[in-house]
This record gives structure tokens, sequence and C-alpha cells, in this order.
């Protein structure tokens, strides 16, 4: 399966059942390539980022969280994924002592 296609499945599972018509108000791409698009035409870049747009915003959470480091982790400068990283770990470590303590 192509990332386009598992990206049409999940938005499947995620949306639900919309129409074409909806989809297309939902993505701003013209119904007629809509359709074409889930009867396995090639996608354009431009249509795939914004069926992936819909899905991360859709996302809240860890699953948010995943999906922006999946996205943008190569473009992020590295002091700020040092940063970042150690700002994880000390909200983890935090987070096992006060469970720990919690016992």
């Amino acid at each position: 399966m192509s990332n386009a296609q598992k990206v049409l499945s999940t938005f499947k599972q995620e949306f639900g059942n919309l129409s074409y018509r909806e989809i297309a108000n939902l993505t701003g791409i013209q119904m007629t390539r809509v359709f074409r698009i889930f009867n396995q035409q090639e996608m354009k870049v431009s249509e795939y980022e914004k069926f992936k747009d819909l899905l991360l915003q859709k996302k809240t959470g860890i699953a948010r969280l995943r999906e922006l480091l999946d996205q943008h982790a190569l473009f992020l400068r590295p002091c700020f994924v040092g940063k970042l990283e150690k700002y994880m770990e000390r909200e983890i470590k935090i987070t096992g002592l006060v469970q720990r303590g919690g016992k």
C-alpha cells in the first residue's frame, strides 16, 4: 500500500462516510478530482498534503506529537532538537517520580 493509499484509508476512518462533495469542501480540491483520487488515480503532492493536514488537525496528544515529529524532524535545528529531547526526558523523569511517590 502506497503512502497516498494509507492517507486515504486513514482519512476514511477518521472522517467517516463523507460524500465527495463534502470532501471537496473540506480539502479545497475539485469534486471530480476527489472522485478520481478515491478511485485509485495518482495523487499530486499538494493534494496529499491537504489530506495529511486535515488528519493532523484531527489528531491530538501523543498522536499529533508523533506526526509533527515525523513530518518536520529533518528541518528542525539540532540545538532545538537537543533542548526538546532534554525537556521530554525531564518530564518523563518527573512523571515517574510522582507516580512512585503516590504509592
